[in-house]
């Protein structure tokens, strides 16, 4: 046969061979860089380069079946800050805000990968918005923890705003960007992948956890519409107007389905979703004006 004929017949294939090498190398990529989570190790040198003292348990949660791992700072004070990440996350979430030396003077600080996420059980998503609230409850009777403060950005707004609705004990809540209006919810086409077995591998399982949350997401805040007028919590809301991921009328959700006498809300015009990182210290000043006004039994 004509050499030329084989090259010509070969080519494509070996094309498809590469190509399928390719795919499935990007694919791999994507499972082990967007795991969005930092390992003890990695976290223990982050916290020792700020030369702040950090402590990691693993809490065995009843309500998980799973261990939840927690970071908390070693200065021990009669205020607790307890953060609450999103979806995707983990606890480097609020990392910066560990570090912070004008929190660190008020409070003792908390953080916790919640269970799917980061060290607590990855890949098994734990898709119940009460359960994740308890997970909360239980960390802070773990922890000793009072005079709790709890802050939540984006999914981890209304799983705060639930812990409040289980406790009479908690002293302030402070929602970040908070997806909690089920009228605004999205399904995304990653969470179709995910459905299906034949593409499922393909999304990164941090993702995938996030998914499966969001499938029962939207019923469940429905079933809590009515119920959120109960929080007793002084409660801040931190929006901003160009948020695409929890449009802004989850802000205006809140204003109407929590008590005026206990909330506070704060629009920010310019932002997106990632208030965390880009408004960094407005939320820190807003958080230490929550503990110098609220009471707390010391």
């Amino acid at each position: 046969m004509n050499s030329n004929l084989i090259i010509k017949r070969f080519l494509p294939k070996r094309k498809k061979i590469v190509f399928f090498l390719l795919l499935v190398t990007f694919f791999v990529f994507l499972h082990f860089f967007l795991q969005f989570r930092t390992s003890d190790w990695k976290t223990e040198k982050i916290f020792k380069r700020a030369d702040v003292l950090v402590s990691i348990n693993y809490m065995l949660s009843e309500t998980a079946n799973a261990k939840v791992r927690i970071i908390s700072t070693d200065n021990k004070k009669d205020l607790s800050i307890l953060f609450i990440h999103g979806a995707p996350g983990s606890a480097d979430t609020f990392y910066e805000f560990l570090k912070d030396t004008t929190l660190l003077q008020k409070a003792t600080l908390i953080t916790y990968d919640r269970p799917g996420y980061g060290y607590s059980n990855f890949g098994n998503a734990m898709p119940s918005l009460e359960k994740q609230a308890m997970v909360v409850n239980e960390i802070s009777a773990f922890m000793g923890l009072k005079n709790v403060i709890l802050v939540g950005h984006s999914y981890g707004g209304p799983i705060a705003a639930h812990a409040a609705l289980l406790t009479d004990e908690l002293h302030g809540l402070v929602l970040l960007s908070p997806a909690i209006d089920p009228d605004s919810e999205k399904y995304s086409w990653t969470g179709k992948l995910s459905e299906w077995k034949i593409t499922r591998w393909i999304i990164p399982p941090a993702f995938v956890v996030g998914a499966d949350e969001k499938r029962t997401y939207g019923e469940q805040l429905i079933a809590l519409k009515d119920k959120w007028k109960a929080i007793k919590t002084p409660t801040l809301i931190i929006h901003g107007k160009k948020d695409i991921l929890a449009p802004f009328e989850n802000m205006q959700f809140v204003k109407t389905h929590f008590p005026d006498s206990i909330l506070k809300t704060i629009a920010l015009p310019d932002e997106n979703h990632f208030i965390p990182w880009t408004k960094k210290q407005l939320i820190v000043n807003e958080i230490i004006e929550l503990v110098e006004t609220a009471q707390f039994q010391y």
